[in-house]
């Protein structure tokens, strides 16, 4: 596989030398590049022309919010945010102009190559879905997990006024499972991860929940995230 040539806009110099360690001893990964700030990092991306930049939104001159509203619209590396912004308006912000994922600070380095490596693919949906429901806090390879999973692709591959009867009956199949049991397990997902409330399950929503999302609701906003071909994390 060849590897991942990355940009780093990142202001802060201990994180930046950590980072620029981690990818020098990381064989899938290339650093090809550093910038300080937001303008010196679109110079950079210009010049260079990286598979994946990381940013920092919090830089001088111009903000990670302003080089993704720079690049917005033009052809473009992947993106990925790395922040300790943890703010939901601002996490959603940065996945509508376009950050293909979502770090908050402190990064788990451990996790970093692949999330790259995803970023540089073509996404799986069961994988895309996967990634967006570990970050909200679920359990990886738990029936809920696995019943939201493939729920979720479901629902964003059906038309919109599909019943959701129909949605838990072809992820039963898909499954070997039934639909009740299909049900129950989002049901009881929802419940645990609203109770987490990681910043990644509060900017799924428009608007701030005041008790638990239906099934329906669930699905439709992981359906709406992945539709847009958006993924945000936090482990």
């Amino acid at each position: 596989m060849e590897r991942i040539r990355v940009l780093l806009v990142e202001h802060n110099p201990a994180t930046r030398t950590l980072l620029r360690d981690f990818f020098c001893e990381t064989e899938q990964l290339e650093l090809v590049g550093m910038a300080e700030d937001g303008q010196e990092g679109l110079e950079a991306i210009r010049r260079l022309d990286p598979d994946v930049v990381m940013t920092e939104l919090v830089l001088p001159r111009l903000s990670g919010i302003g080089l993704l509203q720079t690049l917005a619209g033009l052809p473009r590396p992947k993106v990925l945010v790395a922040s300790r912004v943890d703010s939901p308006e601002m996490i959603r912000l940065a996945l509508d102009l376009g950050a293909g994922f979502y770090l908050i600070k402190p990064i788990n380095l451990t996790e970093l190559p692949a999330i790259l490596v995803g970023l540089c693919r073509r996404d799986d949906p069961l994988e895309a879905a996967g990634r967006l429901l570990l970050s909200m806090g679920a359990k990886e390879g738990t029936q809920e997990f696995l019943c939201a999973r493939a729920a979720a692709v479901q629902q964003a591959g059906a038309e919109e006024n599909t019943q959701l009867k129909a949605v838990y009956l072809q992820t039963a199949r898909d499954l070997g499972t039934s639909p009740a049991c299909v049900e129950k397990n989002i049901r009881s997902l929802a419940d645990k991860l609203m109770g987490l409330d990681r910043p990644a399950w509060r900017a799924l929503w428009q608007e701030p929940l005041r008790s638990r999302p239906t099934n329906r609701e669930l699905l439709r906003a992981l359906a709406r995230q992945l539709r847009a071909g958006q993924g945000l994390g936090r482990r």
